[in-house]
């Protein structure tokens, strides 16, 4: 009996423990996400000042409107350290092409520049070209995943 109630005592304590495994690990991932809201013409937004050194992990946008791929309408987004590219999406044909609404498209990580120092700032620039169609995102957001060095 009492060996029983030991093992009851010690489940309850195990059951009351806070759990800290998952607190900072792949299953909870650091994200900056930055508000584009509809640009249409070019633009920078300041997207974050980083406390602590990061490395840059992926990165992708999302936005309400599609962006045909095309070489005579496009739009360059690049999500920056200071004037250091990190990622870049390239909507002409030739680059990664056209953005489907409300779908999350991949920008490509520059490899050599993943790291970020601390106090660094990070902002995002839209480079619109067109020819009298104009490209604009809508309701747009970018998002950097990064780890904390």
């Amino acid at each position: 009996m009492r060996f029983i109630l030991a093992i009851l005592m010690l489940t309850v304590c195990f059951l009351s423990l806070p759990s800290f495994a998952a607190l900072s690990n792949a299953n909870n991932p650091h994200l900056v996400c930055v508000p584009m809201g509809s640009l249409s013409a070019d633009g920078v937004v300041l997207g974050a000042a980083s406390a602590k050194g990061m490395e840059a992990q992926s990165a992708y946008l999302v936005s309400a409107a599609g962006i045909a791929a095309s070489n005579s309408d496009y739009a360059i987004l690049n999500i920056k350290k200071g004037s250091t590219v990190l990622a870049s999406l390239d909507t002409r044909a030739a680059g990664q092409g056209a953005v489907t609404a409300n779908v999350a498209k991949a920008m490509s990580m520059v490899s050599a520049e993943k790291s970020i120092s601390a106090g660094a700032t990070v902002s995002v620039e839209y480079d619109e070209t067109d020819t009298g169609t104009v490209v604009a995102l809508s309701g747009a957001v970018v998002c950097l995943q990064y780890a904390v060095k």
